[in-house]
């Protein structure tokens, strides 16, 4: 490395290891700008006027010692530090790696003859620390910059979402058919259980997997308002454990639990009939894997109903989710209706936290 613009400062209060530096480089074809001080004071108001490439710091000073330096609150120098000792004490070295030096150096006349050499070593390494840095900076910039992108795609999907929403419910205001009012309606819930999924990744800043627990009992809520018109006859009852779901698993689930959901409330308790819907998941028995239950305690499925053999749309819907989530329905024993859903969760349990009650 070319020494000839090198400026160097030396924090020593020994005028003999001074010399013996300047010695060193007496030989040097491109001898460097060499300037010392003999107290932390002085290097202070010293790198304020001008600051070194680099610094030669002795571990203990007639004022204090190098790592006070190097602990300091505003010691992100912008040059590296070697400290300088006459123990080889190996906690000290450890004390001033972790406060920040870039190596330390044993004093003897075999060190100081060798500084012209440590030093270029030195700054070749400061150079490849300082390239690492900007590097990792510019990656973090990279990641700050994806992760704003992605929670204004969410946050424009859940609007998006919200508007077609509400364009569903107006025009189901509007038509003058039973039949075709409901259509939209459900398919209004349908829209709004998805934006449900961008709404909660959106806040959570979590833009790969949704807590489960959170938006089941967020959608149930969400569904009894919108669907029970007299809240006081239904209870609801969340048994949750944590557990997070990868995106491209939350969306059919989402669906899937929105059409068992909202079976639930427009059929099991007709005329005003009071009962009780549970919302349960928890793990499976064998620890592979989740168990989640809609049920109800109301007037039950037909007797002949057929997963295989479905003529309601939502149902259908239920089954082909099933199928997307690689699991499991079947119909559990009543009173009322019970549908047990059994899936794996390639993102397993959530971080510690309590289950959902």
């Amino acid at each position: 490395m070319n020494t000839e613009h090198l400026y160097l400062l030396i924090v020593e209060d020994e005028e003999a290891h001074v010399a013996a530096i300047r010695r060193a480089y007496e030989a040097s074809v491109a001898a460097p700008e060499i300037h010392s001080v003999a107290t932390l004071r002085e290097f202070d108001a010293s790198v304020q006027a001008r600051p070194p490439d680099l610094v030669l710091m002795d571990l203990n000073l007639p004022d204090g010692l190098a790592v006070e330096v190097l602990t300091h609150p505003s010691a992100d120098a912008p040059f590296p530090i070697l400290v300088m000792t006459a123990f080889g004490n190996q906690q000290i070295v450890v004390e001033v790696m972790k406060a920040g030096a870039l190596d330390y150096v044993v004093k003897s006349p075999e060190a100081f003859a060798a500084m012209p050499q440590t030093v270029e070593r030195a700054l070749r390494e400061w150079k490849l620390l300082q390239q690492h840095k900007q590097a990792e900076a510019a990656q973090l910039q990279s990641l700050h910059e994806k992760e704003a992108l992605l929670m204004e795609i969410h946050h424009r999907v859940n609007n998006n979402l919200q508007i077609i929403s509400s364009l569903l419910r107006l025009q189901a205001n509007k038509i003058d058919h039973p039949g075709a009012t409901a259509a939209l309606l459900d398919m209004q819930h349908r829209v709004r259980s998805m934006a449900l999924i961008h709404e909660q990744l959106y806040d959570s800043q979590n833009f790969t997997a949704i807590d489960l627990a959170a938006f089941l009992r967020h959608l149930t809520n969400q569904l009894f308002r919108s669907l029970v018109l007299n809240p006081r006859t239904i209870q609801l009852h969340f048994e949750l454990a944590p557990v997070h779901l990868k995106m491209d698993l939350a969306i059919p689930c989402a669906l899937l639990v929105n059409e068992l959901l909202t079976n639930a409330f427009k059929h099991a308790f007709p005329a005003g009939r009071s009962g009780e819907l549970r919302v349960t998941l928890q793990p499976h028995a064998d620890g592979h894997g989740w168990r989640l239950c809609v049920a109800d305690n109301g007037v039950g499925l037909p007797p002949d109903l057929d997963l295989n053999d479905l003529t309601s749309l939502g149902l259908q819907l239920v089954t082909d989710l099933t199928r997307q989530l690689g699991g499991r329905l079947q119909l559990g024993a009543g009173p009322g209706a019970v549908f047990e859903l059994e899936f794996a969760s390639p993102c397993g349990p959530a971080l510690a936290g309590n289950a959902e009650g």
